[in-house]
C-alpha cells in the first residue's frame, strides 16, 4: 500500500517488564480496501489516524475513526473494514513476547501481567500514542546515529503507554462496547421519537456506537426499512401531532419543525403514506373532535 513504512530485516528485541518483546514489523498505511477476516501469532497494535472504519472481532462491531486504538493478542482473528469514501489510515506496530525461564529469569510485574492472556483492547488515543508512532517514523526515515537505540526506546514507551490508556486499571478500561440487541432497539426507537428532526445517520451511529453500516443493518432488521424511509416516517408521525394539537401553525412550518427542508416533499410524502393531503387531515381530524 501506498505512504507505508516497513521496520524490515532489523532484530528489535528488548527486556520489559520481565518479560522479552520481539517488534517485529511497524507499518503506516491506507486501506483503499477492507480487510478479511485473518489473525496472527503475535500482538497487534492499531493506531487509527484518519478515515473511518469497522473493527470486527470476538463476534462484536466497533466504529473506527481517527484516535481510535486498538490492541489484538496472538491468534486473535479480526476483520478491518474501511469507509470507501474516507479511506481509513492506521499506523500498526506487531511484536511477540515470551517469559524467559530458568535461572536468572527476571520476575513479571503488573504491566507483563496484563498483557500476558489479554484479547483484545479498544478504545481512545489521549494523544501520546499517535505521537510516538510518528516519532517511530522519524527515527526510520532519517537513521541519524543512535537510531536503533532509539527506535528500542520508543517501542518500549509505546507498549507502555498502551497499557496505561487502555488497561490501567482494568475498572476503567477505555473499551468501547455497542450496545445489547434490545438496548439498541430501545435507543434507535428514542432517538427517532425525540431527535427525528436533525438525526442523521453518522449521529446515530455514533450514539449506538456501531459503524454505519450495522447501524444500517439493524434498522432494516427492526424495522423491515431504510433509515431514510423510517426517520421520514418519524417525522410524519410528529406532523400528524402538530396538524392536531397546533391549529396556529401554517402547514409549512409544521413541515419545517419536525425537519423537512421543503413544503412540497413534505405533503408529497404526507399524501403518499395517509392518502390526503395534511390540510385536508388537519380539517377531517378538526371535524372528527368538534
Amino acid at each position: 500500500m501506498p505512504d507505508e513504512s516497513v521496520l524490515s530485516g532489523i532484530d528489535l528485541t528488548f527486556a520489559l517488564d520481565g518479560m522479552r518483546v520481539r517488534v517485529l514489523n511497524t507499518k503506516k498505511e491506507v486501506f483503499f480496501e477492507s480487510f478479511p477476516g485473518h489473525q496472527h501469532g503475535f500482538f497487534e497494535l492499531h493506531h487509527v489516524f484518519g478515515g473511518r472504519g469497522e473493527l470486527i472481532c470476538l463476534g462484536e462491531h466497533w466504529p473506527l475513526k481517527a484516535g481510535s486504538v486498538y490492541l489484538n493478542g496472538p491468534n486473535v482473528r479480526h476483520e478491518q473494514l474501511t469507509d470507501r469514501e474516507d479511506n481509513m489510515t492506521e499506523h500498526s506496530l506487531s511484536f511477540d513476547v515470551t517469559l524467559p525461564r530458568g535461572r536468572g529469569a527476571a520476575e513479571s510485574g503488573a504491566l507483563t501481567d496484563r498483557l500476558m492472556g489479554m484479547k483484545l483492547w479498544i478504545g481512545e488515543d489521549k494523544g501520546r500514542i499517535g505521537e510516538l508512532f510518528s516519532r517511530i517514523g522519524e527515527e526510520l526515515a532519517v537513521r541519524n546515529t543512535g537510531w536503533i537505540e532509539a527506535l528500542e526506546s520508543l517501542c518500549r514507551l509505546l507498549i507502555i503507554e498502551v497499557v496505561r490508556t487502555l488497561a490501567d486499571p482494568p475498572e476503567s478500561s477505555a473499551r468501547i462496547t455497542a450496545p445489547s440487541p434490545d438496548r439498541r432497539k430501545f435507543i434507535m426507537d428514542e432517538a427517532f421519537i425525540y431527535l427525528h428532526r436533525d438525526m442523521t445517520l453518522s449521529s446515530l451511529a455514533a450514539l449506538l456506537n456501531l459503524s454505519e453500516r450495522q447501524t444500517l443493518r439493524d434498522i432494516r432488521t427492526y424495522y423491515g426499512m431504510s433509515f431514510t424511509e423510517f426517520r421520514g416516517r418519524s417525522r410524519l408521525s410528529a406532523a400528524i401531532r402538530l396538524l392536531k394539537e397546533r391549529p396556529d401553525m401554517t402547514v409549512a412550518e409544521i413541515g419545517e419543525a419536525v425537519g423537512f427542508s421543503s413544503t412540497a416533499h413534505f405533503r408529497r410524502l404526507f399524501v403518499r403514506q395517509y392518502g390526503e393531503t395534511p390540510s385536508s387531515y388537519r380539517k377531517r381530524a378538526a371535524s372528527e373532535q368538534g
